[in-house]
């Protein structure tokens, strides 16, 4: 018995229809091959829904903005814009501290140092926010023109909206963090 063309393209057209729905609903997922995928890993979306969620407090808004504009740079399957990824999601990080930490200064790492100078974190995971905002600056497209400091490839911009992610919750914890008492 012989397959007919139409067999065929019925199940095609459905393909190519579930993968547009999930591209117009700019959803983590997409469709090939018979099987719904995850874009970008497990990890990584566990990070960002837990980001997700401090960003809901009103004072990050702005946040939550640039958040928003690097998930959806990332997840974009006809022309993700990886540079653009890193670039918002250290955004982000940053509007984070300046809304949670606005004594300690205007930039992210006036931040880092004035957390790491008071012993809220130690020093080298404070160097973590400022290594991050230098990609985010150095990197090939990423901040500036001209700079050598690397490719922001699909990998690079996945770890660093995982890394953005997770400094992001940490800032929250710190801000939102109940005083020690003596006794």
């Amino acid at each position: 018995m012989g397959t007919s063309s139409s067999s065929i393209i019925v199940p095609s057209y459905i393909a190519k229809e579930l993968q547009l729905i999930f591209l117009e609903e700019n959803l983590a997922f997409e469709f090939a091959d018979g099987m719904v995928r995850r874009r970008g890993r497990r990890n990584t979306a566990e990070k960002i829904a837990r980001a997700e969620l401090v960003l809901s407090d009103p004072r990050l808004s702005l946040a939550r903005g640039h958040i928003t504009k690097a998930l959806k740079y990332f997840r974009d399957v006809t022309a993700p814009d990886y540079e653009n990824v890193v670039k918002e999601a250290v955004c982000a990080v940053e509007a984070t501290a300046r809304a949670l930490f606005p004594e300690s200064g205007k930039t992210l790492g006036d931040v880092a140092n004035s957390l790491a100078s008071s012993g809220d974190v130690p020093a080298a995971i404070a160097k973590t926010f400022h290594n991050l905002y230098a990609f985010r600056s150095g990197g090939e497209g990423v901040g500036h023109g001209g700079a050598t400091g690397g490719k922001a490839t699909k990998e690079i911009a996945e770890y660093c909206l995982g890394v953005a992610a997770c400094q992001i919750a940490l800032l929250f914890d710190l801000a939102s963090a109940e005083p020690e008492y003596p006794f």
